[in-house]
């Protein structure tokens, strides 16, 4: 043999391994979109090699659609289950199928939805009004007189037109000297 007839005969089996993978992957990628979605089908119906890819799947306990439950998830399609099935689930259901009701009449639009408001803040207590006690007899301001033998006389403890700050106490005058 010569030379040339050498690297023809590499060249042909390269070409015969190259072919017959791309033909693999061809079968492989046409498998997966002939199967890809097993909704409404007759799992005693699969054939073997489907029933190792339906096999192949997960289970999933989530939010999916926005729908709560078990989850079979094949190749990307998610298959909702009111429980799991171990080891996978030998039905598949029917597809979940949304209809929306056509509008009442032509031209409708749906009202807006109400505007979400905040719950009103609680009621406030009354102010407080605070007060010095004073005594006559004798004559001076409670803490300073601690014991009066007339009565305690409430005194408003800022005189009238008089903002004290806000939360601050007001103190009573000092005592007499």
């Amino acid at each position: 043999m010569t030379k040339w007839t050498i690297r023809k005969v590499k060249f042909a089996g390269l070409a015969l391994i190259a072919a017959t993978a791309a033909s693999l992957l061809i079968a492989t990628d046409a498998f997966a979109q002939r199967y890809r979605d097993f909704h409404g089908r007759d799992y005693r119906r699969f054939s073997l090699e489907e029933r190792r890819f339906w096999g192949a799947g997960r289970w999933f306990h989530d939010f999916h659609d926005g729908r709560l439950g078990w989850w079979w998830v094949v190749g990307g399609v998610w298959y909702y289950y009111p429980e799991p099935i171990y080891p996978y689930p030998t039905y598949v259901p029917i597809p979940d199928v949304a209809v929306n009701a056509p509008p009442p009449y032509p031209g409708y639009a749906a009202p807006p939805p109400y505007p979400a408001y905040d719950a009103p803040p609680p009621p406030s207590a009354p102010p407080q009004v605070a007060s010095w006690y004073y005594c006559d007899n004798p004559e001076g301001y409670y803490p300073y007189v601690q014991n009066c033998s007339a009565q305690w006389r409430p005194v408003p403890a800022a005189p009238p037109g008089y903002a004290a700050a806000p939360g601050s106490a007001v103190a009573p005058p000092p005592p007499p000297r």
